[in-house]
């Protein structure tokens, strides 16, 4: 069985947040005038996301076999997207993130093609900030409580793109 929070540490998941900043420059966030300063302070706001929080995410998915990879990596994504912890690249993040802990604990690889990653983003940002916009009052993204159902739409949505999971050994 694999267990994601027993794989990966909360720093391994910073890392490639931070990672994703360094490299990606003026495309990690997509406003403000991104000087200096403020590359410090959106660095150090990845740097101040608790490692509790990180830790939680983590072990959100329940233990999964190698048979079970695809369902185990579309809760992942939804809790890591869903519950938004960075200030940005959180899909980016997660995607990286459970192909990590695949490689690591099955010598396997696991990803989407790219076409279908832009789709995700775009439907999942969709649904997310909607459902965010007509919520006044509460929590600004999804609890990790919350999409912890299955049958929540948000876990849908990144369910319906297991099947266009490509799965190799590493």
């Amino acid at each position: 069985m694999i267990r994601i929070g027993d794989v990966l540490l909360t720093e391994d998941v910073r890392r490639i947040n931070l990672a994703l900043f360094r490299d990606s420059g003026q495309a990690y966030l997509r406003s403000g005038a991104f000087g200096v300063e403020e590359r410090r302070a959106i660095e150090q706001r990845i740097r101040n996301i608790s490692g509790r929080r990180i830790r939680r995410i983590l072990e959100a998915v329940p233990p999964f076999a190698d048979s079970d990879i695809r369902p185990a990596w579309s809760h992942f994504m939804a809790v890591s997207a869903g519950t938004h912890p960075w200030p940005d690249a959180n899909h980016r993040t997660a995607l990286l993130a459970f192909d990590l802990a695949i490689v690591q604990a099955s010598a396997q690889r696991i990803g989407l093609p790219v076409s279908r990653v832009a789709e995700l983003v775009l439907a999942s940002k969709a649904m997310r900030d909607g459902a965010r916009r007509r919520r006044p009052g509460r929590a600004r993204y999804y609890t990790i409580e919350e999409l912890g159902d299955p049958d929540h739409p948000y876990r849908r949505l990144f369910a319906g793109f297991e099947s266009d999971l490509i799965i190799k050994h590493a």
